[in-house]
């Protein structure tokens, strides 16, 4: 594999569709992405083949636009309400019942995604039920237990908001992955992710709790089964990836660079990003086909800390170079090994909605590559 895209001409692409974009009111803003990501994508090569992306501006503005006619308003509301000028009853009513509005059509919008994670949700409830109960009753019997009683409550009143943040930006997420996945294509055959969405929003959403309560400990099962997901269900035409990790070597690595953590100063942390790249790229492969590494973990890290150090140096003006170097150094140390003689594939194109894709563009600026 190799990357041949050059730092200048990227950079000057990146600016100036971002420019471009701020000066039409970010109206331009998909095909300003659109552009940044082929310029990348297009300048890998696999086995002397460029990858192409197929994406373009034109099929996410409908739904772009939308969402963003929706986040305009609802901002505009607030900010009117919150106006000093705005002190009459009757229109503090008939702003707040607008908002009220607008909300409902949201929660109609995404009605599905609401019912799952209440569902999910139902699960835990009779346990939290009890648990607040029983602290309750302790509390009467000593003030520690009333403080945890209060820590609990609170807790809950936190992870539960947060859950369902977590799980809407993993739907987004998700979608775009499948979206991005279906517009890249090698040797004129496309890529297709067939990724179920729901399962895939609630081992995200699990991870997120997972974590929390383990303060950490259970980061590495969860990242091999998310990562097992992920890559068991793309395709490159009609033949199926394999990832084929253990939860035992994830989680072995997780607890042992986490508790490392303070006395290297977070470098074992680096070394477990290092060994999960490593390890999925190793266990990775599609019919014949395998993929190696070919970096140290030194490397990696001067890679990693360098990269940081010039985004941080140029308080992020050097954004589009920490991007660029970031693919130019996976892309060239990553090969992929096997007889490509004889991979005989079908051409095949799943339907991949723009919704998250849209939705992605009007609240992040990351280019999602």
């Amino acid at each position: 594999m190799k990357y041949q895209g050059k730092a200048p001409k990227f950079i000057l692409l990146w600016f100036v569709n971002n420019i471009f974009a701020v000066l039409t009111l970010f109206l331009y803003r998909p095909w300003a992405k659109c552009s940044i990501r082929k310029y990348l994508i297009s300048h890998i090569s696999v086995a002397g083949e460029t990858l192409v992306y197929h994406a373009n501006g034109k099929e996410i503005f409908k739904i772009y636009a939308f969402f963003s006619f929706l986040l305009t308003i609802l901002l505009l509301l607030y900010f009117s309400i919150s106006f000093e000028e705005a002190n009459s009853s009757e229109y503090d009513q008939y702003g707040i019942y607008v908002i009220l509005l607008m909300l409902f059509a949201l929660l109609l919008l995404f009605r599905n995604i609401i019912i799952t994670i209440v569902s999910f949700y139902s699960k835990f409830i009779g346990y939290i039920i009890i648990i607040g109960i029983i602290l309750f009753f302790l509390s009467f019997f000593s003030q520690i237990f009333w403080l945890v009683f209060i820590a609990f409550a609170l807790l809950i009143f936190v992870i539960f908001p947060m859950g369902y943040i977590y799980y809407f930006k993993s739907f987004l997420h998700s979608k775009m992955l499948l979206y991005q996945a279906s517009r890249i294509s090698w040797c004129s055959i496309r890529f297709f992710l067939d990724l179920d969405v729901q399962k895939f929003c609630e081992l995200k959403l699990k991870r997120f709790a997972k974590n929390l309560y383990s303060c950490g400990l259970a980061i590495g099962v969860s990242d091999a089964m998310i990562a097992r997901h992920f890559f068991n269900n793309l395709s490159y035409g009609s033949e199926k990836f394999n990832l084929d990790v253990s939860n035992a070597s994830f989680d072995a690595a997780n607890k042992f660079t986490l508790f490392l953590a303070l006395p290297t100063l977070g470098i074992s942390r680096i070394y477990y990003k290092y060994f999960k790249l490593k390890n999925c790229l190793l266990h990775l492969s599609l019919a014949n086909l395998s993929f190696t590494v070919r970096f140290s973990f030194l490397r990696y890290l001067f890679f990693f800390i360098t990269n940081w150090l010039l985004l941080i140096v140029s308080l992020g003006l050097a954004y589009p170079l920490f991007i660029h170097r970031k693919i130019k150094f996976f892309t060239n140390h990553v090969a992929l090994l096997g007889n490509l003689e004889g991979f005989i594939l079908e051409h095949s194109e799943g339907p991949a909605s723009v919704t998250g894709e849209a939705f992605d563009q009007v609240i992040s600026s990351d280019i999602g590559v």
